[in-house]
């Protein structure tokens, strides 16, 4: 369950990225490359991307998931489709 530990969307995307992943918290900072630094290959961004998706209640259509690069990348995409805080 998403715990929101900062109440950002970059809190948010992290949280989803160490629960269900297992990603290192640490290298979660925003120019961290998705493949390179954070390992995730395509069948983890789509396992990342599927629980931000059902966690969030979002979608992120897939041109956008094919542009997405850093982590800066997801959390534009992410922060851009949830409502007003």
């Amino acid at each position: 369950m998403l715990t929101q530990r900062s109440g950002s969307v970059l809190g948010m995307v992290g949280d989803v990225l160490v629960e269900h992943l297992g990603i290192d918290p640490a290298g979660l900072v925003g120019s961290a490359r998705l493949a390179e630094d954070l390992g995730l290959d395509s069948i983890g961004l789509t396992e990342a991307l599927l629980a931000l998706e059902d966690e969030l209640a979002i979608s992120i259509p897939e041109p956008v998931q094919a542009d997405l690069a850093t982590l800066d990348d997801l959390v534009a995409a992410v922060g851009s489709r949830l409502g007003p805080a």
